[in-house]
């Protein structure tokens, strides 16, 4: 026997109440399956609701995978922030080194030509002793200078990098929520239009 719910009751015996009528059910009316009468409209009613849910589950859908898919975005955009701001640090530690390395070259170079100088009886720091000591000092400062200069238009570079990706990890979060909100909006308006055509 079909359950009543889905497909209602037959006519039964009159009671006190009055005569017997029939019953609708979810898709049939009387104890019959699909008839009109029923409560989702006969067999065409039942087309509707179920387009209706494959609407609002494909809306929701899609809204969940667009939302996912920012996020996965936003995560590698942090990533690509994260990699820059390393890349800033790693240009100023580059430069320190590197500037080190000019330091003790110019030291070394200062040392050998003074033990040379005062090897060959020279005096030191008059005129050309004092010209090649100034000269390689000048040198090396000149060389740490051009190598703090690139450095730091490496960091700033980097740092404009890493502020550009956290703003479209950001921008991309905010689309992914737009987008889930606007499938949620399209299931609930499918639904409106669900309830509109069971009223007509």
């Amino acid at each position: 026997m079909c359950p009543p719910l889905l497909f209602g009751t037959g006519p039964v015996v009159a009671g006190l109440v009055g005569p017997a009528l029939p019953a609708a059910g979810l898709i049939g009316f009387g104890g019959t399956p699909f008839a009109a009468g029923s409560i989702l409209g006969g067999a065409k009613g039942i087309f509707s609701a179920l387009s209706f849910g494959v609407q609002a589950i494909g809306a929701y859908s899609q809204g969940q995978f667009a939302q996912a898919q920012a996020e996965q975005q936003a995560q590698i955009a942090q990533f690509n922030a994260k990699v820059a701001e390393n890349d800033a640090i790693m240009a100023r530690q580059s430069e320190q080194l590197d500037n080190d390395r000019t330091d003790d070259l110019r030291k070394r170079i200062a040392s050998s030509a003074q033990t040379s100088f005062t090897k060959s009886n020279v005096v030191i720091n008059v005129d050309t002793p004092l010209a090649i000591q100034e000269r390689i000092a000048t040198d090396a400062a000149e060389d740490q200078f051009n190598r703090t200069f690139v450095a730091d238009q490496q960091v700033v570079a980097a740092r404009v990098r890493a502020a550009g990706d956290r703003a479209s990890a950001a921008n991309f979060r905010v689309t992914g929520q737009g987008a889930a909100v606007s499938s949620r909006l399209k299931a609930t308006g499918a639904a409106f239009k669900y309830g509109e055509s069971l009223l007509a």
